[in-house]
């Protein structure tokens, strides 16, 4: 006696038809974010020295700088555009990219003279972009003096202590709000600062310019980590 199939119900269709079209998606990511790898590192081997950092601002304007955070994976170029939006999800070529390019808040000086500036990054896999912020959450991973660096494509070099660590909200103007911090910039506020940090080295006075690296973190899309640093001129 033959069996009749049975017929595929409309729901179970559109289970499957989603299913795919997650991992076609999924598989594009991946692919992308191994391209914006490949296309990073390459720019990191020619940009070693100011001609090279030359070279890249010539072809996009909006590029003002490269950062290094030793003993991470972070060594990108930083971007600055007049919206904290555009490089959210375009790349330093100017091309649609989920990985997007760090860069600096619009409301900063892009020589880095404010109180405190802020550079933002994604969250990344396989430690691109800034997922390598949430390494300064650990408590071991700080032992030893933390640097990085800034080359400017004035040819200034700036060189970065790091000194803490935050988790923070994306509302949370203390650490977000460049402008608010440049306006309240006093011992009290700085104490402020200082008592939401999960790890801390040093302390914060008047003399100081602090970059800010911000990340989000895994803990929800409302939350960030922000590592603080010294620029030492």
């Amino acid at each position: 006696m033959s069996r009749t199939k049975r017929p595929i119900k409309t729901t179970e269709t559109v289970i499957l038809v989603i299913l795919a079209a997650g991992l076609v998606f999924l598989g594009v990511k991946l692919f992308q974010l191994r391209e914006t790898d490949r296309q990073y590192r390459a720019i990191e081997e020619a940009v070693g020295t100011e001609d090279g950092l030359s070279d890249l601002a010539a072809e996009n304007r909006e590029v003002i700088a490269w950062l290094r955070v030793d003993g991470t994976a972070i060594d990108y170029p930083v971007t600055q555009a007049g919206d904290n939006i555009k490089y959210v999800g375009t790349d330093v070529k100017g091309k649609s990219s989920f990985a997007g390019n760090p860069f600096l808040d619009h409301r900063n000086d892009p020589g880095f003279t404010d109180v405190y500036s802020i550079i933002y990054g994604h969250d990344m896999e396989d430690h691109l972009m800034f997922s390598d912020l949430s390494l300064f959450l650990e408590k071991e991973f700080w032992n030893g003096e933390k640097k990085g660096s800034l080359l400017l494509t004035d040819g200034q070099r700036l060189n970065i202590r790091f000194f803490a660590a935050v988790k923070a909200k994306a509302s949370d103007n203390r650490f977000m709000d460049p402008l608010m911090v440049r306006n309240n910039w006093e011992k009290e506020f700085w104490d402020e600062m200082m008592s939401c940090a999960s790890i801390a080295t040093d302390t914060i006075d008047g003399s100081d310019h602090i970059i800010a690296l911000s990340t989000c973190s895994s803990a929800g899309s409302e939350e960030r980590i922000v590592l603080l640093g010294k620029i030492l001129r």
